[in-house]
């Protein structure tokens, strides 16, 4: 159906541009008379284009009734993980119920929804738009692609996709670091910020105040985070390209990609990176039809001597920064972990208070600034304990329980994206964006959505 290519191409283009915030503001969110991004209500860009793609999937699923047979069906099949994941959606609906601030709450969760949805569509995507469209034996002359050439799938083409943005956010982080400075843009969703502005994301050494890259991610810690999934997902691509062209092509991006890595100065992004790689090594050596043992070695050999070269080369020339960043005894590194110090003991206070339900979806940063009396307080940087302080014990419960079925799924159905997973899962140690922002949330249901939906072949 012609739907369907065309909901391949929008998929192409969310996954591509989906690290871009570019956003109207529907009402600007304040507290203590300022600015304040957890109580903005704003409709992004990317978000209109997952709408389109969400109509379309509903109109391909729902239209004939062999579409509908074939979608209920495959449902079925996944009773409990559907289980889990009605018992997750009444968890949050008390949350929403019991928070002090409805409306905040709602809108949390309702970005939160649409991110859950996206996984859901791209899971239940077929594994190829149709080559020819059903009309009349002309129109199928006319809509017959080259069939003596494979066609990516749709979740195939995706990943190369959520690949190729990565590399365009690792170029501007890249040209930010050396310019010092990120230029503002409306159109764009960026902020401007400079290494002289007080809560700039620096590294201060010999008395200088260097600027971490942000990209369009809204700081360097989740542009790191972002990177470090983009670039062990790029290792699981490159083992599959079978062309000598396009593995230089892909080289030469992974460069970039680990080049931005490098230079966020993110020691969370370093290593769930080097966990991902790890995962890497393993599912390669692992018997079994993912790998492709013959050319195991020339696969590990290739990328682990251009990755210790890019390292080796931002270390030498960088040498200074990375010893403050690694030593972490300077005076803005002292002040980054205490901080992460006392992020834990507000969760962790208030998962004692609220135990069972938490404090409400997208609540917990309300509570924060009310408890600690400042504007400027992060929640905790760690998205696992962030749920359960926002859900709760059950919440916390199925979250885990959702996950652990989509472990296991993937894990049968195709190893070889377990070391994305694995990225995915360490890097959710670290930070708090894959929860608690709408770029994050798209960016973790949506990689689950991708992995779990390929199948092995």
């Amino acid at each position: 159906m012609l739907i369907s290519r065309i909901r391949y191409y929008l998929l192409l283009l969310f996954f591509f541009l989906l690290p871009w915030q570019t956003r109207y503001i529907w009402k600007y969110g304040e507290l203590n008379g300022q600015f304040w991004e957890y109580g903005t209500v704003s409709l992004y860009a990317t978000e209109i284009l997952f709408w389109i793609i969400l109509l379309l999937f509903l109109l391909e699923k729902f239209w004939s009734k062999e579409a509908r047979r074939d979608f209920f069906a495959r449902a079925k099949n996944r009773k409990r993980a559907l289980l889990y994941l009605i018992i997750f959606l009444a968890i949050l609906g008390i949350g929403v119920l019991k928070s002090f601030d409805k409306g905040i709450s709602f809108y949390f969760v309702f970005k939160l929804l649409e991110a859950m949805a996206l996984g859901v569509v791209v899971a239940f995507t077929p594994p190829s738009p149709p080559l020819i469209c059903e009309v009349s034996e002309r129109r199928k002359m006319k809509f017959f692609f080259r069939a003596n050439k494979q066609i990516r799938s749709i979740k195939g083409g995706a990943l190369g996709a959520l690949w190729l943005g990565g590399v365009g956010q690792a170029i501007l982080g890249l040209y930010q670091f050396c310019v010092q400075g990120v230029f503002a843009s409306k159109w764009l969703g960026i902020a401007g910020h400079a290494s002289y502005d007080v809560g700039a994301g620096v590294i201060e050494f010999a008395g200088a105040r260097l600027l971490r890259p942000y990209g369009s991610l809204g700081g360097p810690n989740p542009f790191g985070i972002y990177l470090a999934v983009i670039f062990v997902l790029g290792l699981v691509l490159y083992s599959r390209i079978e062309k000598g062209g396009r593995k230089i092509l892909f080289s030469i991006g992974q460069t970039f990609v680990l080049s931005g890595l490098i230079l966020s100065f993110s020691r969370g992004a370093w290593i769930a990176a080097a966990v991902g790689m790890v995962f890497w090594l393993v599912v390669l050596f692992r018997p079994g039809p993912e790998g492709a043992r013959g050319r195991i070695p020339s696969l590990i050999f290739k990328q682990i001597t251009y990755s210790l070269l890019v390292i080796f080369a931002f270390v030498i020339i960088l040498w200074p920064v990375f010893a403050t960043r690694i030593r972490a005894n300077t005076r803005l590194e002292t002040r980054s972990i205490s901080e992460r110090q006392n992020q834990y003991e507000y969760a962790f206070a208030f998962i004692k208070k609220y135990p069972l339900f938490g404090v409400g979806p997208g609540f917990y940063p309300i509570r924060l600034a009310a408890a600690t009396h400042s504007l400027y307080s992060l929640p905790v940087h760690n998205t696992y304990v962030l749920v359960f302080a926002e859900l709760g014990l059950f919440g916390f419960i199925i979250f885990y329980l959702i996950h652990r079925k989509l472990c296991q799924f993937v894990s049968a159905n195709n190893r070889v994206f377990i070391p994305v997973l694995a990225t995915l899962l360490a890097a959710a140690l670290f930070e708090h964006f894959l929860w608690s922002l709408y770029v994050g949330q798209v960016f973790w249901w949506g990689v689950w959505g991708l992995v779990v939906g390929r199948r092995r072949s």
